[in-house]
């Protein structure tokens, strides 16, 4: 006689240095293959030391649990290895044998530092914030916001502003530029900080020709 497992609670623990999406990503897309689950997800993200991982592995032992873990740092991963193996609790290194495999074809040894994934989506991020802002405020426009700009460039007209704040948007810097014309400064540009005012000149000659 077959026994019914569809009612069955699954308990699974995500263990993570950082985050923790990207085994929360890869977790997922293994669980779609499986209908009628129940699942009890337990996630531990920012781990970053060996007696808190320890005891998240003795705690799974407890709860009869499976790990999941995306452990980079060695000495972390290492005594989290251990641990399971004496608990005898069931796992998953989700990114050891990659790192591993990597290592030993580029002859590089990884940096071993958590959270480096999201870092790099940050600062995706961040660049995409500073280009939408930086395109919101060339050439005078919205000058109510240069508060939040990292940076405010201002020059006459053809001293190439507009480039310079689009290759400061590029590397994540919120760059708005003013012209300065026969009109009066804004207000808002003598309120800020004056070291994040950078003013850009050309030889008059050059100007002239333009």
């Amino acid at each position: 006689m077959k026994t019914n497992r569809r009612h069955r609670k699954l308990s699974i623990v995500i263990l993570s240095g950082g985050s923790g999406r990207t085994a929360d990503q890869l977790l997922k897309a293994a669980l779609v293959q499986f209908e009628d689950v129940s699942i009890e997800l337990v996630r531990k993200s920012h781990v970053r030391r060996i007696s808190s991982a320890e005891k998240i592995v003795k705690q799974a032992a407890e709860k009869q649990a499976i790990v999941f873990h995306s452990l980079v740092v060695p000495k972390i991963r290492e005594a989290v290895s251990k641990k399971l193996d004496l608990l005898q609790v069931p796992a998953v290194d989700l990114l050891g044998p990659a790192v591993a495999v990597l290592a030993d074809h580029l002859k590089m040894a990884p940096k071993g530092q958590a959270g480096l994934l999201y870092e790099l989506n940050r600062e995706q991020f961040d660049r995409s914030d500073a280009i939408d802002y930086t395109l919101a405020h060339d050439d005078g426009q919205r000058t109510q916001d240069l508060a939040q700009a990292d940076v405010v460039v201002v020059g006459v007209s053809r001293v190439s502003k507009s480039v310079t704040c689009c290759y400061l948007a590029m590397r994540g810097w919120r760059a708005a530029n003013v012209p300065l014309t026969t009109s009066p400064i804004p207000l808002q540009l003598e309120r800020i900080d004056p070291k994040r005012v950078i003013g850009l000149t050309m030889n008059v000659a050059r100007l002239c020709s333009l």
